[in-house]
């Protein structure tokens, strides 16, 4: 015969465990988010073929910010692919602050800048944009009674 004490102790331990599992679901749920993302290629590492194409590209350190600003005024498209021929996903505004996750290796001019395709991730997508349009920081030059005075953006 079951005692009421024993039921009383079993749903107690339902309780506990449960409100554990909880909790640890609510810790590690960023984290799965990345694995996912890194087990499905969305970001880092070195690849090829893939969303990469036939080039090659070089994963930036894990936990690393690398923020980055968009330096072209009239905006930066996102790509779905590392080329200019590829679908254009979104076009970010000047000045927007983008996390830089992997870049290719081959250098290329595009608009008169040199730089390398670039994997980032904005407003909670990724794509590849033309690494010669962003920069850590945006300068400006303002004149104020004939003395040039250089002002960080």
């Amino acid at each position: 015969m079951i005692k009421r004490r024993d039921v009383v102790f079993c749903k107690l331990v339902f309780v506990i465990l449960f409100s554990g599992l909880l909790l640890l679901a609510a810790a590690c749920s960023d984290d799965d988010e990345v694995k996912s993302d890194i087990e499905s290629n969305k970001v880092g590492g070195t690849n090829s073929g893939n969303s990469l194409g036939e080039k090659e590209a070089v994963g930036l350190p894990e936990k690393t910010q690398n923020i980055r600003l968009v330096d072209a005024e009239s905006g930066l498209k996102m790509r779905y692919e590392p080329s200019l021929e590829a679908t254009v996903r979104q076009i970010i505004p000047f000045g927007e602050k983008v996390n830089l996750l992997e870049e290719q290796t081959e250098e290329i001019t595009i608009g008169g800048r040199n730089g390398v395709w670039s994997r980032i991730s904005w407003d909670g997508n990724y794509g590849w944009v033309f690494g010669g349009f962003l920069t850590e920081s945006i300068t400006d030059t303002i004149t104020v009674d004939g003395i040039d005075i250089e002002v960080e953006l």
